[in-house]
């Protein structure tokens, strides 16, 4: 007797599991999300500092005078960055000099923005 019941709830587990496999398959896609998989992350310094400036700017609301200087800020970092990664050093020497990097790009942010700007890219990009 417990053979069948065991049986029975292997069934119904089985049952329950491939219920939510299709039911995973079936699901509609939702509109535009094919079109963003197609886009492709930039891979050059250039790309990556142009992406995350407008990223900034649409998100903090930063001028386009503004934009120009984060997107300068952003290129240097990215590029001393890359050079300090593909340098000959010590991974402590390479992460303590990235963190200097980070610090001296936090610090240009705060010059160019505006208070309540520099306060929300902190709370939104920690």
């Amino acid at each position: 007797m417990l053979k069948y019941i065991f049986s029975l709830l292997l069934l119904v587990a089985g049952l329950s599991q491939s219920s939510a496999q299709i039911k995973a398959t079936v699901q509609p896609v939702p509109p535009g999300a094919s079109e963003k998989a197609r886009v492709a992350k930039p891979t050059t310094p250039e790309g990556i500092a142009k992406s995350s400036a407008d990223n900034l700017k649409k998100t903090l609301g930063l001028s386009e005078k503004q934009r120009t200087s984060i997107y300068k800020a952003l290129l240097d970092h990215t590029l001393a960055v890359k050079q300090v990664k593909s340098s000959k050093l010590s991974n402590k020497e390479k992460y303590n000099k990235t963190v200097a990097l980070d610090q001296a790009r936090t610090k240009k942010f705060e010059a160019i923005m505006t208070k309540e700007q520099y306060k929300s890219y902190i709370l939104t990009f920690p």
